[in-house]
C-alpha cells in the first residue's frame, strides 16, 4: 500500500495513526477523512501503528471496505472508506 493509494499521509500518534494530509478526490476524501483525524481503529485492530493500518488496507482487495474510528477533536466518528 502506498501512503496516496487512499489520498492520505499518515504519522504515528499516541493513540493510534494521525492523518498528516488528504488528496482531493481519493478514498479517504469521499469517507470525509480530514487532516489531524487519527485513526483509533481499523476493523478490530485497536491504536493501530502506521505500519499497522498499511498493511490492513493492503490486504484488502479492491473496493473492499474498511471499518475505521476515527477521533477528530474532542468527537469519535465512525467511517467506512472504500480501498
Amino acid at each position: 500500500w502506498e501512503d496516496d493509494l487512499l489520498g492520505h499521509d499518515v504519522a504515528p500518534d499516541p493513540d493510534g495513526t494521525r492523518i498528516v494530509a488528504v488528496a482531493r478526490g481519493s478514498a479517504a476524501d469521499r469517507a470525509g477523512l480530514e487532516p489531524y483525524d487519527v485513526i483509533v481503529r481499523i476493523d478490530t485492530v485497536p491504536v493501530p501503528s502506521p505500519a499497522a493500518t498499511r498493511r490492513i488496507l493492503r490486504s484488502k482487495q479492491p473496493g473492499e471496505f474498511a471499518f475505521l474510528r476515527v477521533r477528530r477533536g474532542p468527537h469519535e466518528l465512525a467511517v467506512k472508506i472504500r480501498t
